[in-house]
């Protein structure tokens, strides 16, 4: 992933034309997440239009399209139409998100279908506690066999509501995912209007910020789909949400027992 990101040499011509105000080098950017977490400090200059927003996950985007209409369709991109590209993708991101656009639907984001026989199967819920602003995040891999592969949970502070909760479940079983390799995913929630969201790539201005993070790190999968399934079908995800909320709740003073 890194090389592909970050070091080879096409992926090193497109950052160093990437309008950042500090100079960039990517051959020293460590990891993916690691250097998105930093990116979220750059600015980008004028007049790109995007000096408000992040514009790191679309370069990484956009270098993963250009790779795949190299490969699979025979069409070359220069490094420089590759960050203008990029450039215009996150300005419609974040023209998206004025208040008079609540919520707009992009067409131009896509998955690959997910055909690989070896697919991993995710299962992710979230849970929240409305008093301390808490959501809790739980995911369970199965591989094609049926057998479970792994299994986390997390929670997080100021959680402001249950789809806030739901989206953060996703993105950390994602973040999971990747960091242990696994290529070919199918994530299943019970979230039904966060999987409509992002199978229609969806603005919404709520958890847009979390929504970015999903996009761009399912664009480092192989093949990557997204599954609304019942409450009924995913109780053991939701036990681990549950359960890691509670434990965060329980170490703060003054709360007691939640929901």
């Amino acid at each position: 992933m890194k090389h592909l990101f970050f070091h080879c040499k096409f992926a090193k011509a497109v950052w160093n034309l990437a309008p950042i105000s500090i100079p960039l080098d990517s051959s020293h950017f460590q990891s993916f997440l690691s250097t998105l977490s930093i990116s979220k400090t750059w600015t980008c200059l004028p007049p790109t239009g995007v000096s408000n927003g992040p514009l790191f996950p679309w370069v990484c985007w956009t270098i993963r399209k250009t790779r795949n209409y190299c490969l699979f369709e025979e069409r070359q991109f220069s490094p420089e139409e590759t960050i203008s590209k990029a450039i215009k993708e996150a300005r419609e991101w974040q023209q998206a998100q004025h208040p008079t656009k609540t919520i707009q639907r992009r067409s131009n984001l896509s998955y690959p279908s997910v055909t690989n026989p070896n697919v991993i199967t995710c299962f992710a819920d979230g849970a929240w506690c409305k008093d301390a602003c808490i959501g809790g995040a739980g995911w369970i891999f199965i591989g094609n066999e049926g057998t479970e592969l792994h299994r986390g949970q997390a929670a997080e502070r100021f959680v402001s509501s249950p789809l806030m909760a739901e989206a953060m479940a996703i993105r950390s079983a994602l973040n999971y995912a990747l960091d242990h390799g696994i290529a070919n995913l199918k994530l299943h929630s019970d979230a039904q209007d966060l999987i409509r969201v992002i199978n229609t790539q969806e603005q919404s201005k709520e958890i847009y910020g979390l929504l970015f993070d999903i996009f761009t790190l399912a664009s480092m999968f192989e093949s990557i789909s997204f599954h609304f399934i019942p409450r009924s079908k995913n109780l053991l995800a939701d036990s681990l949400a549950k359960n890691a909320k509670e434990i965060l709740v329980a170490s703060m003073p003054d709360m007691g027992p939640t929901v």
